[in-house]
């Protein structure tokens, strides 16, 4: 949420201004007026502090109960205002400052705002304890139904287009020998939710060549816990194919390494989030007995993938607008294909550049129209914006989940971005510098070139392709 980040600059900004108070007399005014604005002052900061931690936890949670939504955009509306009145004074210090006057020229109605500010919070308090509202009762963001169902090895390979050439690269890349003689290489696939990285690692997961090579295969879906524990058992049990009821974190490893030592193994693990490098030391440790292990990676984060990779990275691509329209139809028409002068046929095409050769939204959307026979219908859905249709949820939740593992500091980048028309450009310096001006940007060490750079790079990695459905709203150089 970008006004937590705003409110932070504001109660910063605040605290400068509570000395210029004192520092300058307030022209017409006298010394009860001026002690009168000092104190509102601290208390507007002290209710912004309040909405701050508010809105915060809030964002934390997918809340869907409307009527608190309503409720969280009126108190959203009064922090809002609440930045209008700081604005406007420290406006008027600056002022001040550049013309060495000794006193500034406060408007009359500011006390008056401030008050009102004070009234409206209360309101919407009662009125928050009148209703019985908590946002409290959602759920956290990671316990949400925002969390993609588990994925197994299973695919029917007939079912899958336009793979063939990057799972015959893949499997060179899993093949290949380690230069350093390590017994244990990780390979990762990276790229935004929904094209295809689960898929593609299943067509090389079931690959013959990759059959014969190894002893033991295991495929675990990861997901936000990186868990230890809960890994190593579960990759025990997709080896083994039996229950692993241990809980002792040496004993499982003891398990694990009794049980491939001097085997080769090929595992996958799936939807990867993990950035802490300790954890991941430690769950890799536990196969240091095999004589060969490769490790197949998928994840939407560039970061995860220097932490684990021992290989080069394989960043996976859109679909062609050819493979994109052959995965329309099979799941729009079935085997049988309206004729190319068919309005279907037209309609659907339209329809098909709003997916943005996303194999998720394609799919999703054929899905819908195939039970929708009719034109009309069909048009209706062209016309629409997708994230009103029904099959939103399973369209944009990938998409969601990536917006909600954002820093929060980021996330009013990617509002601020989203202004922008369809593929613009523009640099990652600029981008900090707006963002900046705006009191948007989370105060971080090193110069603007290095922070615009970290930023750009972090939002390719979480969200280069979060609007992906509309063929990318904006690019990061």
């Amino acid at each position: 949420m970008w006004l937590d980040g705003a409110i932070s600059n504001l109660l910063s900004l605040g605290a400068k201004l509570l000395p210029a108070v004192s520092q300058f007399s307030l022209s017409s005014t006298g010394e009860s007026h001026q002690n009168q604005i000092e104190t509102e002052l601290k208390k507007l900061m002290k209710l912004l502090e309040w909405i701050k931690a508010r809105l915060y936890d809030a964002e934390e949670r997918e809340i869907r109960d409307r009527s608190v939504k309503l409720w969280l955009k009126e108190l959203r509306g009064v922090a809002y205002d609440a930045e209008d009145v700081l604005d406007e004074y420290h406006y008027e210090v600056l002022r001040g400052q550049v013309e060495a006057r000794r006193s500034i020229q406060v408007p009359d109605d500011m006390l008056d705002k401030i008050q009102q500010i004070r009234c409206k919070f209360d309101e919407i308090t009662q009125d928050r304890i009148a209703l019985q509202l908590s946002e409290e009762e959602a759920p956290r963001r990671y316990n949400s139904d925002l969390q993609i169902a588990p994925t197994s090895h299973c695919v029917v390979e007939l079912d899958i287009i336009g793979r063939e050439r990057e799972k015959e690269k893949l499997i060179d890349l899993v093949l290949s020998k380690s230069h350093d003689g390590k017994t244990i290489s990780v390979v990762t696939i990276v790229g935004t939710g929904g094209i295809g990285k689960t898929t593609l690692a299943q067509l090389v997961y079931n690959d013959q060549k990759i059959r014969q090579t190894f002893d033991k295969f295991g495929w675990v879906c990861v997901s936000e816990d990186f868990n230890v524990q809960r890994l190593i058992r579960e990759v025990i049990e997709s080896i083994t194919g039996k229950p692993c009821d241990l809980t002792n974190l040496s004993v499982i490893q003891d398990y694990i390494s009794k049980d491939i030592k001097g085997k080769s193994v090929f595992l996958v693990l799936d939807d990867v989030w993990n950035e802490n490098r300790h954890l991941w030391e430690s769950f890799w440790k536990s196969f240091i007995s095999v004589s060969l292990l490769k490790i197949l990676v998928t994840t939407r984060n560039e970061t995860v993938a220097r932490i684990m990779q021992t290989l080069p990275t394989f960043k996976i691509n859109y679909m062609s607008n050819k493979q994109s329209w052959r995965l329309f139809q099979r799941y729009a028409f079935g085997e049988v294909v309206p004729n190319r002068g068919s309005k279907l046929v037209e309609i659907g095409k339209l329809i098909l550049k709003k997916c943005g050769n996303l194999p998720l939204a394609i799919k999703s959307i054929a899905s819908l129209l195939r039970h929708e026979p009719e034109e009309e219908s069909w048009r209706e859905i062209l016309d629409s914006e997708l994230w009103e249709l029904d099959v939103r949820n399973e369209i944009f939740e990938p998409l969601q989940i990536s917006y909600a593992r954002l820093p929060t500091y980021l996330k009013p980048c990617f509002l601020y971005c989203s202004m922008f028309p369809k593929d613009h450009l523009y640099g990652s310096v600029w981008m900090v510098w707006e963002e900046g001006n705006k009191g948007r940007r989370k105060r971080r060490s090193g110069n603007m070139r290095r922070v615009g750079r970290r930023y750009s790079e972090k939002k390719e990695c979480c969200l280069d392709v979060v609007l992906g459905i509309r063929n990318k709203v904006f690019l990061f150089k």
